[in-house]
């Protein structure tokens, strides 16, 4: 059995490779990029599907323009809740919430960063994807620190659901792999 941290890291790496940088935006906002990855080779994931919304808009998802290389980048630039999907075809889709709202009107003109790399695994038959019908990981304006973070406590509430289809993953893909052999 893996200790608790061990478990945190796993999560943390399977739910994304993430870092928060402040950056020198040219434009008020919130500049989000990254890089969208298989999550069994590490390879980049050319031309993924990025979409983000609005949470509560009747709006429909804004589907953002990536490369071959599964890199995408946009600037966000109202102080909303934020949906962010990432899927590719026959990966399952895995999401990310960014609460903007907090920051002064003069922060949020200087601009803010956040590097999220996702990883996505492969739609295997006999695997509950349940857990990511819900945000892999929510991240908002921590107004001691005058930056975006991730909200460590939500994602130790899904710790254990997330090892629990880590787990589950890892298996069905050991059985497809030794029925191949």
């Amino acid at each position: 059995m893996m200790p608790y941290t061990s478990i945190l890291r796993a999560a943390f790496f399977l739910a994304a490779l993430v870092s928060v940088a402040t950056l020198m935006a040219q434009t008020p906002g919130m500049a989000v990029f990254g890089t969208v990855r298989d999550m069994n080779t590490r390879d980049s994931i050319p031309f993924p599907t990025v979409l983000i919304e609005e949470v509560g808009a009747k709006e429909p998802p804004m589907p953002i323009v990536t490369t071959a290389r599964g890199r995408y980048e946009v600037t966000l630039t109202a102080q909303k809740t934020y949906l962010i999907r990432y899927g590719a075809p026959g990966k399952v889709m895995k999401s990310v919430q960014l609460e903007l709202k907090g920051p002064s009107d003069e922060d949020w003109a200087y601009g803010f960063g956040i590097h999220i790399d996702i990883v996505l695994m492969d739609s295997l038959p006999g695997v509950d994807y349940s857990v990511l019908s819900e945000p892999f990981g929510i991240a908002r304006f921590n107004a001691e620190t005058k930056n975006y973070e991730w909200d460590i406590e939500y994602t130790r509430s899904m710790a254990d659901r997330q090892k629990a289809l880590l787990d589950a993953y890892r298996e069905r893909l050991q059985q497809q792999q030794d029925s191949g052999r």
